[in-house]
């Protein structure tokens, strides 16, 4: 298989985001704490930050023999992302139905509590939406960390 080792790490990357999801779901951020969330919803990088280091890592120091060019670990990185987004998505959709069932009722109250239109909010607020954004942002955050990782981990022959 072509990309096993990209998959292996896109298995580990689609564990770590439903372990945050799960954190922000029982630390309150999709329910008492909405309004925060709404700011720090975006944070998917911090889990995701680990996993893709240490994907490049092992790429690396495995199959590359110690040797990594800086596009290598970006190309892998954005991979890693690239393949766990669908899973990613496919676990969104599973928590949407059950554990996260009131999040848009609730994001939904409190944008129009906080002066958007009742229309509006139902639009910008509700599954489909949520899942193009979060492909969006899971990919560009992905490809950013990737560039990030590569700049320290690449290793060229002198």
């Amino acid at each position: 298989m072509k990309f096993k080792h990209e998959f292996h790490w896109a298995l580990y990357l689609t564990l770590a985001s439903a372990v945050w999801l799960l954190i922000a779901n029982f630390s309150g951020l999709h329910s008492d704490w909405i309004e925060i969330h709404l700011l720090t919803g975006d944070l998917w990088f911090v889990p995701a930050l680990p996993v893709l280091w240490m994907s490049v890592k092992n790429l690396r120091d495995g199959e590359n023999e110690g040797l990594l060019s800086f596009w290598q670990g970006v190309q892998s990185g954005t991979l890693v992302v690239v393949m766990a987004l669908p899973l990613i998505l496919i676990l969104h959709v599973i928590y949407y139905y059950t554990l996260g069932d009131m999040y848009f009722d609730t994001a939904i109250v409190l944008s129009v509590d906080r002066g958007m239109d009742p229309a509006e909010a139902q639009m910008y607020f509700n599954l489909s939406v949520q899942l193009i954004r979060q492909s969006f942002s899971i990919v560009a955050t992905g490809f950013i960390l990737s560039m990030f990782v590569s700049m320290f981990l690449k290793k060229t022959r002198r």
